[in-house]
């Protein structure tokens, strides 16, 4: 990641502990996929921790109050998500702060996507009329079929291409069929850094 890459956490990065933080991102690339994590370490070294994968606008910006997590810790818009996500590295372990006055330190980085290429937002749309060709004539399939789909699958569209070939079989009046959806997904690779008190 570029050293442009900024992380704002506003109002300020030194906050009361019930105070909410506006976690925004700035210097990505146009729809560039990234993940994000929040780390601390209890006073007893117990290591907690979270991760959400965005996308960033056309802008280049991810803002957490807006844009939702496309899969990790967690899905959807939780602008806070990173902080009340965070679970201990150590399974079963509860997160210690005994000492009130020593502030918390959380901190947020900016991880590039790793091993795959990410081109569930770059693939022509399959349904659009030059690309209508492409399609398999799932309608006149006699057998039962499975489908399976991650919902955060960033390399194909797998939820939304179940869905198509279930509508189309559904316009036929087909009942072979029965469609599974799985939401899973993390990835990790620490690129920039940012600390926040909290």
């Amino acid at each position: 990641m570029s050293s442009q890459i900024r992380v704002r956490l506003l109002p300020n990065a030194r906050c009361l502990y019930d105070e909410p933080v506006q976690v925004k991102v700035a210097g990505l690339r146009p729809r560039q996929v990234v993940t994000m994590r929040a780390r601390s370490t209890d006073e007893k070294g117990v290591v907690f921790s979270s991760s959400a994968t965005y996308r960033a606008d056309e802008s280049g910006e991810i803002d957490l109050d807006r844009d939702p997590s496309l899969g990790g810790s967690y899905v959807g818009v939780e602008p806070m998500g990173l902080l009340w996500w965070m679970r201990p590295e150590t399974p079963h372990r509860y997160f210690i702060k005994d000492k009130a006055l020593q502030p918390l330190k959380v901190k947020f980085s900016v991880h590039k996507e790793e091993g795959a290429t990410i081109i569930k937002y770059a693939v022509n749309n399959p349904l659009a009329e030059e690309n209508k060709g492409s399609l398999i004539p799932i309608e006149q399939a006699e057998g039962r079929l499975l489908f399976v789909a991650s919902e955060d699958d960033l390399n194909w569209d797998s939820k939304g291409y179940v869905d198509e070939m279930v509508e189309r079989l559904k316009r036929h009046g087909k009942e072979n069929f029965e469609s599974v959806c799985y939401p899973t997904c993390v990835q990790k690779s620490v690129k920039f850094e940012e600390e926040v008190s909290w």
